[in-house]
């Protein structure tokens, strides 16, 4: 089955936007990776989804608790199987194929797994800090770990504003996750050479 899946990502059509890419690379918008972003959280919270039903089955309905640091970690393996399957293997996730992004070595390479371990470790503290924002917005409460009960003390707007302001930082073109893993995100170049 890998083999079939490397083929099916080593024929032409990839070849030729490789050709593309280290003839027109262009930074990435910051608002189009942030699109892209908004994308994939759609896509990801349903693999998550399926990763619990699948625990679930397994576990015979045992449900674990909430903060379980089991099932934290479980989570976080299959996002970043999710994010990393995509970024090693032709460089877009589904949101970055939509805004015509790409996810690629400074080099023009594609990403090893261990650049897409670094730049998905890298990014979390801004996601951590802007879903603990979201849900105290949303008045979601964090009771479930007692160092984030501490959080429910600050207004949930400047936690939100904080994690927003965090990702625009990070998303600037070469934010420090592209720094720390060697990794650049470019926009994309039309058939004809133009960028999109």
């Amino acid at each position: 089955m890998p083999n079939q899946l490397t083929a099916i990502l080593d024929n032409s059509k990839i070849t030729q936007m490789n050709e593309k890419i280290d003839q027109h690379q262009t930074q990435a918008p910051v608002i189009k990776r942030l699109l892209a972003i908004f994308y994939d959280s759609f896509l990801l919270i349903a693999v998550l989804f399926l990763a619990m039903a699948l625990l679930l089955l397994i576990l015979g309905g045992y449900q674990s608790q909430a903060g379980n640091p089991l099932m934290t970690a479980y989570l976080l393996v299959i996002s970043y199987v999710f994010f990393g399957w995509f970024w090693t293997h032709g460089g877009q996730t589904l949101g970055m194929r939509a805004w015509k992004l790409r996810v690629q070595q400074g080099n023009g390479d594609p990403v090893s797994w261990m650049q897409a371990a670094l730049r998905f470790i890298t990014a979390l503290p801004a996601w951590i800090v802007l879903l603990i924002g979201i849900s105290l917005v949303a008045g979601i409460p964090l009771h479930s770990h007692p160092w984030l009960q501490t959080l429910e003390l600050l207004p949930g707007w400047l936690i939100l504003i904080i994690g927003i302001a965090w990702l625009l930082f990070d998303q600037w073109p070469n934010g420090w996750r592209d720094r720390v893993s060697g990794t650049q995100v470019i926009k994309l170049a039309k058939p004809d050479g133009k960028v999109y």
